[in-house]
C-alpha cells in the first residue's frame, strides 16, 4: 500500500478532477476487482447537500458545507463544486471530515479527493471558503454544476465510478446597501414657486424601486388629494 500511495502521488499534477480517476483505479486494481467497462450496475444515489449563507457581502469570506453519508462499503469519493463565476475559492484538508488525501482550487472551482475506502454510513463534511470579489454588485449569485464522484462495493464487487449531483443551497445574495438617490429634473422642478395642484409630481431615481412602499411614502404640501400613482421605469408619477 505504501507504494501504491507513492505511485498515486505522481500521478496527481493539481487536477483532481481528471487525474483521480486514473489513481483511484490503479488503487483499486491492488485492493479489489473492479467491475468490467461497460456492465450495468443499479445503485442509490447519494444525497450531497450544499449550505450557503443567505446574504454576503462584498469582500466577505463566507464558508460552503457539504454533507453526504457512504452508502456502501468500499466507499471513495471524489467531490468538485463551483463558486460563482469570478470569484474565488480556497480549500484545506483539515477542514473536512474524514480529511482528504488532496485538495485543489482553480479560480471558482473547489476539489476534495478521499483515497481510503470507508465502510457504509460514513459521514463526510466538506468545507471550502468563498472570497467575494470587493467590486461585486448587488444581486443574486449561484453555485452551479457540483458533482460527487465515487467507487463502491456493490455485491462484493466495487462498481463505479458513479457521479450524483450536489443539491440543497445554491444562491447567495448580495443586498443593495446604497440608497437611491432622485435624479433632477423633477416635475414640478425643485423649489418652484406657485404650483397648481393639480399638476402632475414626476419624480426619477437612481435605481428601481419597491413601487408600493415608495408610493405608501409620497407626501406633498399643501396636500394634493387623492390621486392616481403611475411609473415609467424609474419614474414615478402622481396625478
Amino acid at each position: 500500500m505504501a507504494q501504491m500511495e507513492i505511485n498515486m502521488k505522481k500521478l496527481f499534477n493539481g487536477k483532481i478532477s481528471i487525474l483521480w480517476r486514473i489513481a483511484l483505479v490503479i488503487m483499486l486494481i491492488g485492493m479489489f476487482i473492479v467491475n468490467p467497462i461497460g456492465t450495468s450496475v443499479s445503485y442509490a444515489a447519494v444525497t450531497v447537500t450544499r449550505a450557503l449563507p443567505p446574504t454576503v457581502s462584498p469582500g466577505q469570506t463566507f464558508d460552503v458545507t457539504i454533507t453526504f453519508t457512504a452508502p456502501a462499503n468500499n466507499f471513495i469519493p471524489a467531490l468538485t463544486d463551483f463558486a460563482p463565476t469570478g470569484w474565488t475559492v480556497a480549500v484545506d484538508k483539515t477542514w473536512c471530515a474524514p480529511p482528504p488525501w488532496k485538495s485543489n482550487t482553480v479560480i471558482n472551482k473547489a476539489e476534495y479527493l478521499w483515497s481510503d475506502p470507508v465502510n457504509q454510513g460514513t459521514a463526510f463534511t466538506a468545507v471550502y471558503k468563498v472570497i467575494v470579489p470587493g467590486d461585486a454588485p448587488a444581486g443574486n449569485y449561484n453555485f452551479t454544476n457540483g458533482t460527487l464522484e465515487y467507487y463502491m462495493d456493490i455485491a462484493g464487487t466495487v462498481e463505479g465510478p458513479f457521479i450524483d449531483n450536489v443539491t440543497g443551497a445554491s444562491q447567495v445574495t448580495i443586498a443593495d446597501t446604497t440608497a437611491p438617490t432622485v435624479v433632477p429634473p423633477t416635475i414640478p422642478a425643485n423649489g418652484a414657486t406657485n404650483v397648481a395642484v393639480n399638476t402632475n409630481i414626476e419624480v426619477t431615481f437612481s435605481e428601481p424601486m419597491n413601487q408600493t412602499a415608495t408610493e405608501a411614502a409620497f407626501s406633498s404640501v399643501p396636500s394634493m388629494g387623492s390621486g392616481t400613482f403611475t411609473w415609467n421605469g424609474n419614474t414615478m408619477i402622481f396625478r
